[in-house]
């Protein structure tokens, strides 16, 4: 075998068993970080009855950098301008407009109906793919999941929680496209993880780095909002045990194994696996909020996860189907890849 060729078969993410095994632990790590933000919602909804939104983000971020600093406490030098850029870029989609928005929504809307909205990322992860040309070409199945995937948040946005007299439908239009907001930042900020996973930059100090500028860009907004957190408002055990949990589990550990995921599966197929956040979103806050579990609301679920796996399974086929073309192609070839 010539040495484009052993490339080319080492290369192919499904061939060969190490390469099967970190795709296996890939999703494993990535079915636990859903399942841990399936649960934020709730608690950040626990938290704004003691704190404002961009208080719960400054908190919850600052504590997620000194964790990820006490595990790695080794400093990283300056990557370059345009490195950098790309950072500060993740920063400011990932940390500052992505919660910022959640957070500002779970004071309009449901925190079901945030679960739900949200895990329309992965469409807009692929879409942004294709414009920027990263991805595959996107298929009649991606829009007929798209249409169902849309129809079943249009149920849960409109048939949820307090119904108008007039029509019997609940009205929380601000929260939800505040929502929808936020899908579509963390989509971008998928791509942008994607890019620094090719920096000779370690997962945890990148993850902090991020952090850290997100921070930087929360500063401004603190003097424009009410901010003002004094030691009475975070005494009570339901604030900073899920100031914690936010901070530690869900943002310093979820976030470095969401990059690590990115990096093993991609950004699309990571970005899959917030189909399993309305679930968890939708148990968690009828067992703990006392939220309503409508029939409009279960059935726009069911139709938005049907809806996001038929545009992400052909798609998987698919991306097969090119690899082994390509494989097949590059086999007769003796020379380097260009």
């Amino acid at each position: 075998m010539s040495q484009s060729q052993e490339t080319t078969v080492t290369s192919t993410k499904w061939l060969g068993p190490k390469a099967t095994s970190a795709a296996y632990f890939g999703h494993m790590m990535a079915l636990i970080t859903v399942f841990v933000w399936g649960t934020t919602f709730v608690s950040t909804k626990i938290l704004l009855e003691h704190l404002s939104p961009l208080e719960i983000l400054v908190l919850r971020f600052t504590i997620g950098f000194v964790a990820l600093y006490l595990l790695y406490p080794r400093r990283v030098g300056f990557l370059g301008w345009k490195k950098e850029l790309v950072m500060i870029a993740a920063g400011f989609t990932g940390i500052t407009s992505y919660f910022l928005l959640e957070n500002i929504a779970l004071t309009e809307t449901l925190a079901s109906n945030v679960g739900v909205i949200i895990c329309l990322s992965p469409f807009f992860t692929a879409i942004i793919g294709k414009i920027a040309g990263v991805d595959e070409k996107l298929r009649l199945n991606f829009y007929l999941g798209l249409i169902i995937a849309l129809a079943g948040v249009s149920l849960v946005s409109f048939g949820s929680a307090k119904a108008t007299e007039a029509s019997g439908f609940s009205f929380h239009l601000r929260g939800d496209f505040l929502a929808l907001g936020a899908a579509l930042v963390w989509a971008i900020y998928s791509h942008l993880t994607k890019i620094i996973g090719t920096y000779e930059i370690a997962l945890l100090p990148a993850t902090r780095r991020t952090f850290g500028y997100g921070l930087l860009m929360m500063l401004p907004l603190t003097a424009m909002d009410d901010f003002a957190i004094s030691l009475e408002d975070v005494m009570y055990f339901e604030v900073w045990g899920n100031l914690i949990f936010l901070g530690v589990g869900a943002s310093a550990l979820c976030f470095a194994i969401w990059s690590f995921t990115v990096r093993t599966l991609g950004a699309s197929r990571t970005a899959a696996w917030l189909y399993v956040v309305p679930v968890i979103t939708l148990c968690a806050s009828h067992l703990i909020l006392g939220e309503p579990l409508t029939t409009a609301n279960l059935s726009g679920c069911a139709l938005t996860l049907i809806g996001l796996i038929i545009a992400q399974s052909k798609f998987k086929k698919h991306q097969q189907q090119k690899h082994q073309q390509q494989q097949e192609k590059q086999s007769p070839s003796t020379g380097s890849a260009s």
